[in-house]
């Protein structure tokens, strides 16, 4: 009986020890959006994960290190979607915008990695180097997606010629700023829609991009 114990406890905490990062990196990611990066101390981020501050350096040697975590955790991942679904679509450019916009609205007030923009934002002007790895990260490669998709409909005659790094821009810019408004003025101004506001911001963009 002794022996079914452990043999049945080991694989529990094996489990738990892989689990582990994922664990610290969604309490880094809950206090860096309540705090703030600099008012974020890492023994919280221990407490709220429930591991010994020791434990938490063996994972992630700095703050600045379990910031980027949360980056790599949580946003990449919708990035390298997209770029997936670039490489596989088959359809037309439309189309393609339009699931691809209409990924990134969803559930946004819901999803955690809505905090992460507003948090950049903030902390840009003290950690620079933080900006510069956020930019490098995140801002490029999700600016390169959309120029690609932009190209490829306009190669396809499917979009009208136009700025392709502009409109790259401006294809993104509505989302962030929606994520920085949720977490910064939802309280003091009035309610968006957002299921709504996403399919006018989607209507726009068609509309303004596609052949006549």
């Amino acid at each position: 009986m002794n022996t079914s114990t452990s043999t049945t406890a080991a694989p529990r905490r094996q489990r738990r020890k892989k689990e582990r990062p994922d664990e610290i990196v969604a309490a880094a990611l809950a206090l860096f959006s309540e705090r703030g990066f600099s008012a974020t101390r890492l023994e919280d981020v221990a407490t709220r994960a429930g591991v010994a501050k020791g434990t938490l350096y063996l994972y992630f040697p700095s703050k600045q290190a379990l910031l980027e975590a949360v980056v790599h955790r949580y946003v990449v991942p919708r990035l390298a979607q997209g770029e997936k679904l670039l490489q596989d679509y088959r359809g037309d450019t439309k189309s393609l915008l339009r699931e691809l916009l209409g990924a990134w609205w969803a559930d946004l007030d819901d999803r955690p990695e809505s905090s992460v923009p507003k948090l950049m934002v903030a902390e840009a002007g003290n950690f620079p180097e933080l900006a510069q790895f956020f930019v490098q990260a995140v801002v490029l490669r999700g600016r390169q997606l959309f120029r690609q998709i932009i190209r490829r409909g306009i190669e396809r005659g499917e979009l009208r010629n136009c700025n392709v790094d502009h409109v790259s821009r401006l294809l993104i810019a509505p989302i962030i700023y929606s994520a920085i408004w949720l977490k910064s003025f939802r309280q003091f101004d009035e309610a968006i829609d957002f299921r709504a506001f996403a399919e006018s911001h989607i209507d726009m963009v068609l509309n303004g991009l596609t052949v006549s």
